[in-house]
């Protein structure tokens, strides 16, 4: 029951700022749609031609594919696994084969995700520098470049330990090894990550999209 209300409200909280985020910046509104098209499209048109594809812009498309398969992944696996809890029910039937299927491609997205990115999300000078006038409460932090820069980066590493907790806590829950109440803290474990980890995305996808949206391509 208290997952069940703790989810409710995780997700409606989620729903409430994404449309309050979009109505206080119109610029990504109006843009986000277009951008998205626009990525997808390239995606498809450089598969469609991919004998005219330059090599050169193999990895740039590999990129964009496994982040846009991820998100597909993440939207999936939290509709199928938040929607029983909402009505009080269990996962089961179609929802937890789909649930089971899409779960491995998630994980190794997620692996993908950490080899690709993880060297440009690292925290330079400029990061560390900003953090320390932060923790300072220095009130002349208006630099908005790297509030988002260094939100985004915090947010990338939070969501590929939550990845890992996810991932793990759900493999030991079906191992012999564990007893019924390990096996239940494992499960919970499972379901408590994955809620922080779609509201945590949510924020994250919102910063890449502004960010990309901003400076006009894909990091």
């Amino acid at each position: 029951m208290f997952f069940r209300i703790l989810s409710f409200i995780g997700l409606i909280a989620v729903i409430i700022w994404i449309y309050s985020a979009l109505k206080s910046n119109q610029e990504i509104k109006k843009s986000i749609g277009v951008w998205i098209k626009g990525q997808i499209q390239e995606i498809f048109i450089a598969f469609k031609n991919i004998k005219k594809t330059p090599p050169s812009d193999y990895f740039v498309i590999f990129r964009k594919t496994i982040y846009f398969l991820t998100i597909l992944c993440v939207l999936i696996l939290a509709f199928t696994g938040f929607l029983p809890v909402l009505f009080g029910s269990h996962l089961s039937g179609y929802l937890l084969l789909i649930h089971v299927s899409v779960a491995p491609i998630f994980a190794i997205c997620m692996a993908l995700i950490s080899l690709i990115w993880a060297s440009q999300k690292r925290f330079d000078r400029l990061n560390w520098e900003w953090f320390r006038k932060l923790f300072k409460k220095n009130r002349n932090q208006s630099n908005s470049v790297q509030f988002y820069n260094c939100t985004e980066k915090v947010f990338f590493w939070f969501l590929l330990i939550l990845a890992l907790i996810i991932i793990l806590s759900i493999l030991l829950s079906m191992l012999k090894y564990f007893g019924t109440g390990a096996q239940e803290f494992l499960i919970q474990l499972h379901r408590f990550s994955a809620l922080f980890f779609v509201i945590a995305s949510c924020y994250h996808t919102y910063l890449i999209i502004f960010q990309c949206i901003k400076e006009k391509s894909i990091k």
